[in-house]
């Protein structure tokens, strides 16, 4: 797939099936279910094993650059659904839920990347590329 700056963005319907693959593969259940939705933050929901992605639009950068970070985020999400046990997390305190989210995301992302280690260099790059668009 080659993507340049000319080009449009990719359809949802293809975007759709890659993560359909790539979530199933990388979290080992194939009872995943991935839906894209405008402008909608990454998440997860554990209990469905139902993962929603923002379409490309909602990242900055170059069109293959949106694609990294997309990606990036579809296999955090993944990675959440094959480690994380705890089905619930209470929402009482932000802070204290924030933290464990926190927590959680840097513990899946090191058991994640002992298997998955070609996302080590995309991880950075979804990072590197996030603080550039910080004020």
């Amino acid at each position: 797939m080659t993507f340049k700056q000319s080009d449009k963005l990719v359809r949802n319907d293809i975007l759709l099936d890659i993560a359909t693959f790539l979530a199933r593969r990388w979290s080992d259940n194939s009872e995943v279910m991935v839906i894209i939705s405008n402008n909608k933050a990454p998440s997860t929901n554990l209990e469905k094993n139902k993962i929603t992605l923002p379409n490309l639009s909602y990242y900055n950068g170059e069109n293959f650059q949106k694609y990294r970070q997309w990606r990036v985020a579809l296999w955090y999400e993944s990675m959440r659904i094959k480690y994380t046990t705890k089905r619930k997390i209470s929402r009482y305190d932000y802070a204290h839920g924030f933290i464990l989210k926190c927590l959680e995301t840097k513990r899946i992302e090191v058991l994640g990347s002992n298997i998955w280690k070609g996302m080590i260099e995309e991880i950075i790059f979804a990072e590197g590329i996030s603080w550039l668009s910080k004020p």
